[in-house]
């Protein structure tokens, strides 16, 4: 490592020093180097980051509907599931219309493999217009809903020289009311998992017709149910993103401002 010394003329006044980030003395801003340091430690960190084209694969149009049924848990004296935002925390008419309703969504994630030793994270996209009903269905129809169209790096379509290749995709929820990630697994009867792939859709695309099919499923019905009794795994999740208690203001009893003693008093 190189040293850097520089003689200073002490002057009887007060001095900036300029300390630079990193060992060398060069003739960059401090904002500059900030920004040298922040990607060059980002670098270290992770993957550079790609800014990739992308291309738009419409759900299969020869499939009329597709519709998700989110089975959440409730852990009572006849613990059940159902398709009920009731049982993932929303009780209330204003946690469903209100704030909480508005700030959850769900994420969905694509693999390119179910292994998690191997499998690469291609892209994500998010359903956040979950309506105003407690039912927790949600059918894919037409273009107006968000999952209907799925953006796909180009790089990765091009990996595929067949017609069609295979992916796997997760879905999760982001719960507002209880500032927790809920993870789903597959819960096709016709199919006994037993391996990671459990908690995936496998799912095929088309390179010729530019679409996608979820398949291993009947009647155009998905059913996932919430993944309970593994909280460490669950956990993990959860500490990957900030939270922040949606708590409502308490505002002051009085309408006078006392500039006195700073509190506010009844007229």
């Amino acid at each position: 490592m190189s040293i850097i010394k520089e003689r200073i003329l002490n002057t009887g006044n007060d001095m900036n020093l300029k300390i630079t980030l990193g060992s060398h003395d060069s003739f960059t801003g401090y904002q500059q180097e900030i920004d040298n340091l922040t990607q060059f430690t980002s670098n270290r960190a992770i993957n550079p980051p790609v800014d990739a084209e992308v291309l738009r694969f419409k759900m299969t149009p020869t499939i009329p509907i597709t519709t998700l049924l989110f089975n959440f848990y409730l852990a009572t004296a006849f613990p059940q599931y159902k398709t009920s935002y009731t049982h993932a925390g929303f009780i209330t008419v204003d946690d469903q219309k209100g704030t909480a309703k508005y700030n959850s969504f769900y994420i969905m994630d694509f693999y390119d493999t179910y292994d998690p030793d191997i499998q690469r994270k291609i892209f994500s996209t998010y359903f956040t217009k979950l309506g105003t009903s407690s039912v927790s269905n949600h059918t894919i129809s037409s273009n107006l809903n968000q999952l209907y169209y799925w953006n796909i790096p180009k790089y990765y379509v091009d990996e595929h020289t067949g017609t069609t290749f295979i992916g796997y995709i997760r879905f999760m929820f982001i719960n507002a009311i209880l500032g927790e990630t809920t993870l789903f697994y597959n819960d096709i009867p016709t199919l006994s998992i037993q391996t990671a792939e459990k908690m995936y859709f496998k799912v095929e695309l088309d390179k010729i017709n530019g679409s996608w099919k979820i398949l291993n499923f009947s009647n155009g019905i998905v059913v996932l149910k919430e993944l309970v009794g593994s909280t460490e795994y669950i956990d993990r999740i959860n500490d990957t993103y900030p939270k922040e208690p949606n708590i409502q203001q308490t505002y002051p009893d009085g309408n006078v401002f006392n500039y006195t003693d700073g509190k506010y008093d009844e007229i």
